[in-house]
Parts: structure tokens; sequence; C-alpha cells
């Protein structure tokens, strides 16, 4: 878009100075068209105002396509010396004057200008930030999904020593009740003693 209005600009006063240098033409009594060029080499300074202004004008022009190509060379470093340099080259735009002998709808190209450069500084340094902040947030993104995924990966850990525990618990009670039946028997045999003492006791109280 810069450019687009730097060479409209250029184009713009290119024709200016074309039109002020241009002299008018004479024409005589026949009817015919003197083409002669006055010489005007032998004017005073104060009667060739419009060569004065044109020069300045260009050079003016000239000053301001510089500034913006060296704010545009500054731009192309790492986030933090792009921001320092763009503020500072907003302000030295904010502080720029316009030189006074100027024309009104020349002036206003140069504003217009001027402005273009203003609101593209003020857009790059914007993307800058949003570059920052997205990079940020990326970051804390990414720390949480890992965080997500520590956590996850530790309650399976945690499940499963779990389920390998109640797996060796319930062995273990397998074990005992398979020790238990001796017990069982044991307890039969005595219960079988029992009965048969008790059946010789009552034979000899006979």
């Amino acid at each position: 878009m810069l450019a687009l209005i730097s060479q409209s600009i250029a184009q713009i006063m290119s024709d200016n100075s074309t039109t002020q240098s241009d002299t008018p033409m004479d024409t005589t009594g026949n009817g015919e068209i003197d083409n002669k060029i006055p010489d005007i080499s032998n004017l005073k300074i104060s009667e060739r105002p419009a060569i004065e202004d044109s020069d300045s004008q260009n050079n003016s022009i000239d000053k301001i396509v510089k500034d913006e190509n060296d704010i545009r060379s500054q731009i192309g470093s790492d986030t933090q010396s792009d921001v320092s340099s763009i503020e500072a080259s907003s302000i030295s735009l904010h502080h720029t004057t316009l030189p006074d002998n100027i024309p009104p709808t020349q002036k206003q190209l140069l504003e217009l200008q001027h402005q273009a450069t203003k609101f593209s500084l003020s857009l790059d340094k914007m993307l800058i930030g949003m570059q920052g902040n997205l990079t940020d947030i990326t970051n804390i993104s990414l720390s949480c999904t890992e965080l997500y995924s520590e956590t996850i990966n530790d309650t399976c850990t945690t499940i499963d020593g779990s389920i390998k525990s109640m797996y060796l618990i319930m062995t273990k009670c397998e074990a005992l009740d398979k020790q238990g039946e001796a017990v069982d028997r044991l307890a039969k045999e005595v219960h079988d003693i029992n009965i048969k003492l008790q059946h010789l006791e009552r034979l000899y109280n006979k």
C-alpha cells in the first residue's frame, strides 16, 4: 500500500514539475504558434519561484522516501529491536514537519503518506505484540497439555499398582483357604473322637 502511495505521489510531483517547467506557447498575429522556449537564465531568483518550489518538493519527497526505506529496513530484526525501532520511527515521524513552500494539494498528499507510514508502523507493532502473545499462549497450552499427560500417566500407574495388589491378595486368600482344609479335617476327626468317648462313657456307667 505504501509503495503504491509513494509511486502515485512521485508521479503527481513529476507531472506538476513538468507542468511548471513548461513555458506557455505564444500565438502570433498570423495564427501560428511560436514554440520557442524563452531563456530563463537571465531571470532573477525572485522571478523563478516555481523552479525552486519544484526542487524543494522533489528534495522533500526524496527525504520522505529515504526515511521510509530506513524505517522499513529496521523492521527485519528480532521482536524487541523491532518494537524499539518502530517506536523511535513513530516519534521521528510525529515530529517531522513539512516545508512551507509546498502547495496545499501536495501538502495533503505528503501528510497522507505520513499518516499511512505511521499507520503501517502501528500495525507492525500490533502484529509483533500479537505474535508475542500468541507465542506465550502456545507455550502455556503446551505446558498444560504436558501436565495433563503426566497426571494421566501417574493415575494409570497408580491404578495398575492397585489392581496388581488386589490380585496378589486374592492369590494369598486362595492359598490360605487351601491350607484351611486340613484344619477342617482335623476338627471333624476330633468331633468323631468326642462322640466315641461319650458312647464309651455311657456303656461304662451301665
